[in-house]
């Protein structure tokens, strides 16, 4: 289902203006009064459209917490590099202490080893309903 945004509503407008019998379109604010044609209320809306779009693909930073989690993202491929065998995220914490669960908590470790694996980054496989983790290789 299509959403009203700010970009429908100003084509919209556009549309509006365009289909209009009206020449010109006037504001009035106390005493003043502004005199608009229909082709510059046009370009206006045009040019808000072409900010709204280019603001929508500008690149997005990460935030402090995405940032900080790709430090425990490498910090858990280092660990499990030098493990070197699949281990649970039980095992994984164990033998790392910036992953032990008084600095960072499992459910924490779960998730990024999960957007790890989704990644391609890690390896999920499951044994007797266990899952391990290991590298990818390759």
């Amino acid at each position: 289902m299509m959403k009203f945004t700010k970009k429908v509503a100003l084509e919209v407008a556009i549309n509006a203006i365009e289909n209009s019998v009206l020449p010109n379109w006037s504001f009035t604010e106390g005493e003043e009064t502004l005199s608009i044609s229909k082709a510059e209320a046009i370009e206006k809306l045009q040019k808000m459209i072409e900010q709204l779009e280019s603001k929508s693909n500008a690149p997005k930073k990460p935030t402090k917490v995405q940032e900080a989690n790709e430090g425990v993202k490498g910090v858990i491929l280092a660990t499990l590099q030098e493990i070197g065998k699949p281990v649970t995220i039980t095992e994984l914490m164990a033998s790392n202490e910036e992953l032990s669960p008084t600095k960072i908590s499992a459910q924490k470790v779960s998730s990024l080893v999960t957007q790890m694996v989704k990644a391609d980054t890690l390896v999920r496989t499951e044994e007797k309903r266990k899952a391990y983790f290991s590298v990818a290789q390759g």
